[in-house]
């Protein structure tokens, strides 16, 4: 989990207006991680649900190669 220090929560408030917290289930177990966007930021439901899954299959491909033998 991120930092939730005063000093970091002001810095998300003034610079960040909307932190999107999501854990999604995948074979190889739970992955947690947020969208950090500003208020106006235009996208639609289906675009940030397409952010988020993007970020877990980066994470499946760095932490889960496929084997190459």
């Amino acid at each position: 989990m991120g930092c939730t220090c005063s000093r970091h929560t002001n810095l998300i408030e003034k610079f960040i207006m909307q932190q999107i917290r999501f854990t999604i289930e995948t074979p190889y177990g739970p992955y947690s991680d947020a969208l950090y966007l500003n208020d106006d930021h235009g996208l639609t439901e289906d675009q940030i649900e397409a952010l988020k899954q993007e970020r877990v299959d980066n994470w499946i491909a760095i932490a889960f190669p496929p084997d190459e033998s």
